[in-house]
């Protein structure tokens, strides 16, 4: 499904509830007025680690970017994805409540390769695989992924 598609499913007609509550930046081709590039979106979320402790860390909560532009440089010389990812990551490290020690995660479908490779190539590992209640069908299959080594190597969400 492209990008934008997904996002007016998801996003703004499925998940609206969820709108108001997580920061989200959607990125637009400035030459291609209401084309878009790409998004992403992030939250805290607290999550229990194997000692008991809570920790609160970012959550990495949707990203895309249109395969128009996959692989494409900015005007800067940067992949379209490498900005957006930097931009995401920056707007949370960035918020009030944000502390720049604090834990980035994300969840990644297994059968996503592609995805794995760009996540590793940015400096996230695999930790653990997951599972997602899905509102009809099986749960799907996901690998957590962390930025950097986690603080403690269990951690597992609370979402």
């Amino acid at each position: 499904m492209e990008v934008g598609e997904w996002i007016r499913r998801q996003v703004w007609q499925i998940l609206p509830e969820l709108r108001e509550k997580i920061p989200t930046i959607l990125v637009f081709d400035d030459a291609s007025p209401g084309v878009l590039v790409g998004f992403g979106s992030w939250s805290h979320v607290e999550a229990i680690s194997s000692s008991g402790r809570a920790e609160r860390h970012i959550e990495l909560a949707w990203f895309g970017v249109n395969i128009r532009y996959q692989g494409q440089v900015t005007d800067s010389n940067h992949l379209c994805a490498d900005r957006i990812l930097a931009t995401v990551l920056a707007d949370a490290l960035n918020a009030a409540d944000s502390s720049p020690d604090m834990p980035i995660t994300l969840l990644c479908h297994v059968d996503n390769d592609h995805a794995h490779a760009f996540f590793e190539r940015h400096g996230f590992v695999k930790v653990t695989d997951a599972y997602v209640a899905r509102p009809v069908g099986d749960p799907e299959r996901y690998t957590r992924m962390v930025l950097g080594q986690p603080p403690d190597d269990s951690v597992t969400s609370g979402q």
